[in-house]
């Protein structure tokens, strides 16, 4: 099983560190903007992902067959909700 919060953290260190490391440029020529683009662009992308795996896996099995008085959608989306928070710790 994946660990998102692992996973949330080493994206936001190497984003971090860009940003730290691009503080250090001190040529007035040099533009950082593109380079601060490319790394908010890199991090979301990132984070997209992230999040798109964890949405996949967290979804429950699909039950075709409703029993009397048994409401499937109702516990899917509890299960569904269930799956994210702990999939989340």
């Amino acid at each position: 099983m994946t660990n998102y919060n692992q996973r949330l953290d080493e994206i936001l260190d190497i984003f971090h560190n860009k940003m730290l490391a691009l503080e250090t440029i001190t040529d007035p020529r040099d533009e950082p903007s593109d380079e601060i683009d490319r790394t908010f662009d890199d991090a979301k992308q990132a984070l997209t992902s992230l999040i798109k795996e964890l949405i996949e896996q967290a979804k429950p099995p699909y039950y075709s067959v409703e029993e009397p008085g048994h409401n499937a959608r109702h516990d899917g989306i509890e299960q569904y909700e269930t799956n994210l928070k702990e999939l989340l710790k």
